[in-house]
């Protein structure tokens, strides 16, 4: 990196700083090119900036960032507190301004502001870069936001610090951006991207302590292409009353080795776009009636990740049921995850995320191995492939049902007392009742076990906490209330009892695909 440094000219690296030239900022060590920028950079204090704390800064400190940015000059910015009674204007101004990485450097709001930095262009310029580096911008319970960001394309902010705002970061509008070390704090919303601020990267930035929303990744913008590409790198988003990661319809975003969850008050992650999670760690369960996954829409895609929980982390709250959550549909699919969570509940998932477990069974795994039954309606069945599909196509009584049944086997294996454990991969017009029973359609002695929602496409439904004396049943049945043009379909039923799960099956909740 020296010697690299040595080649460069002065004024050449003073333009990278600012990406004026083909030298990216992030090939440049932060050190070096502070170093570099002091000698060759304006520095605030010849113009009359303080810093010390009580000094209304914002008039000198415009001043010098006009004047750096006509002599196409970087600023430094010193360690101390500037205040700021209006917001500095960055509109037109191709600069960079560098601080104290330790975060030293302060600008805080001395009254209500709309934002403390203003980087709201009027019209699309391609060549609009910005450099922030060594910043702390402090809202002081007063600034709308930290920074307003619009049509600045490929900025770059390095080690910028944003709290006490109601939105940290507000960004419309703006490309290819690259945010480094980054961290917003106490704010109602942390980062909001509200649409095309495609192909943007964020690696190791923190979201923490937002009472709204950590992340918001919305959707509208003036380019059409919308929120698309978004990556984020080794990035938290943990602690704060708020959700922790909203996706809007259409947005697409992945996650890459992020620690995502841990001590969030609200949903880990609502999502209505495409959204993709390798690695890393999802918590789930800080919060007693909030979920880790809510699927609004579109996919969730989650692989090789460490899924944990905590105070309240059991299965059924790894991800919400649309039905029950009065949302749209959306697909989740989990991958050769790692799972420390609770057993218990009632989850489902949409799609089948579990598929074939190496546990004991006590009754066929194969749809096309189970029996159609029915009560009171005229059915047809057929097979298709490994799946057993029942039809109804009259009402022909009171209480009219249709389902499957097939034999308990082998339950003399089963443990005293033991847990049920159940894996279900079906659809079905209606909700269906899953039971344990003496006989098809429910004959004396029987168990109601639980209820599986209605799903218009293939979903997977999983039991692990009932206790149940296998050995006073022979049958289990799966049955719906019906009327004409209802179907269920059963792909396939893993029936046990819980002496293998320890930690067994749920250890890689989904099979490799």
């Amino acid at each position: 990196m020296p010697a690299m440094l040595d080649q460069l000219k002065r004024r050449d690296l003073l333009r990278a700083a600012t990406g004026a030239t083909v030298v990216p900022v992030q090939a440049l060590l932060a050190r070096d090119t502070v170093q570099a920028l002091s000698t060759e950079a304006l520095n605030v204090r010849e113009f009359g900036v303080r810093f010390d704390g009580r000094s209304d800064d914002a008039v000198p400190l415009q001043r010098a960032i006009d004047a750096a940015a006509k002599q196409r000059r970087s600023l430094v910015l010193p360690s101390g507190t500037a205040l700021l009674s209006t917001p500095l204007d960055l509109r037109g101004r191709y600069i960079g301004l560098l601080g104290d990485p330790v975060g030293h450097t302060i600008l805080r709001a001395a009254g209500p502001l709309t934002c403390l930095l203003n980087a709201q262009e009027e019209h699309d310029i391609i060549d609009s870069p910005l450099y922030l580096f060594g910043l702390t911008l402090d809202g002081n319970g007063a600034a709308k936001a930290g920074v307003r960001l619009r049509y600045r394309h490929r900025t770059v902010f390095d080690t910028l610090a944003v709290e006490r705002c109601d939105v940290g970061i507000d960004e419309v509008d703006s490309w290819l951006g690259r945010r480094m070390n980054c961290r917003t704090r106490a704010t109602d919303v942390g980062w909001r991207l509200r649409g095309a601020n495609h192909s943007s990267i964020w690696q190791g930035c923190s979201f923490t302590a937002s009472r709204s929303v950590h992340l918001d990744i919305g959707a509208g913008g003036t380019a059409k292409d919308g929120n698309d590409a978004l990556l984020f790198q080794g990035c938290d988003i943990e602690f704060g009353d708020g959700h922790g990661v909203v996706v809007a319809p259409g947005a697409t975003a992945s996650f890459d080795t992020c620690y995502l969850g841990e001590a969030i008050g609200g949903d880990v992650l609502r999502s209505g776009g495409t959204v993709s999670i390798r690695g890393g760690t999802f918590f789930v369960g800080h919060s007693v009636d909030r979920f880790g996954i809510v699927p609004l829409g579109g996919t969730v895609t989650v692989t090789g990740s460490a899924l944990r929980g905590q105070q309240f982390g059991t299965l059924d709250r790894l991800v919400a049921v649309p039905a029950s959550a009065g949302q749209g549909a959306g697909k989740v699919t989990f991958r050769d995850v790692d799972t420390q969570i609770k057993l218990g509940g009632d989850p489902f998932f949409q799609g089948d995320v579990l598929g074939t477990m190496p546990i004991r069974v006590f009754a066929p795994t194969l749809g096309r191995n189970w029996q159609a039954t029915a009560n009171n309606t005229a059915i047809t069945e057929k097979s298709v492939g490994d799946a057993r599909a029942v039809r109804c196509t009259a009402v022909t009584g009171p209480n009219p049902l249709v389902g499957v049944a097939a034999p308990l086997a082998n339950t003399s294996e089963a443990r005293h007392q033991g847990a049920a454990y159940l894996i279900i991969l079906y659809a079905a017009t209606r909700p269906v009742q899953l039971r344990f029973t003496s006989g098809t359609v429910s004959r004396s002695p029987w168990r109601f076990i639980g209820t599986l929602p209605a799903t218009s496409g293939v979903g997977t439904y999983v039991k692990v906490d009932v206790p149940v004396e296998f050995t006073s049943f022979s049958t289990v049945e799966l049955l719906m209330q019906a009327a004409p043009g209802d179907q269920l379909t059963l792909h396939h039923a893993t029936i046990s009892d819980a002496s293998m799960i320890d930690p067994g099956p749920l250890a890689n909740l989904a099979k490799a695909r």
